[in-house]
């Protein structure tokens, strides 16, 4: 997932943008992410999966921002 942010002012603004991520609660399905850039705080506020970044966007400019995400689940095993 690709998240586009753009400045159309002609000021620079301080950003907060929120998004999550899944996160298992069975020790057998395993999930990982990569944020890049990476996320300044993950587990905002204690909430499991909730990232957060900070930064200035300049005026005019454009920033990405992509999350992936991985599932492995042992073949053979029923998720439930």
């Amino acid at each position: 997932m690709q998240i586009d942010l753009n400045n159309l002012t002609g000021r620079d603004w301080p950003v907060r943008l929120q998004d999550r991520v899944p996160f298992s609660e069975q020790d057998d399905l395993k999930i990982s992410f990569t944020a890049t850039p990476p996320a300044t705080t993950e587990n905002l506020n204690r909430q499991r999966g909730v990232l957060e970044w900070r930064f200035d966007l300049p005026a005019g400019q454009t920033r990405q921002v992509t999350l992936e995400t991985r599932m492995q689940w042992p073949e053979g095993k029923e998720l439930e």
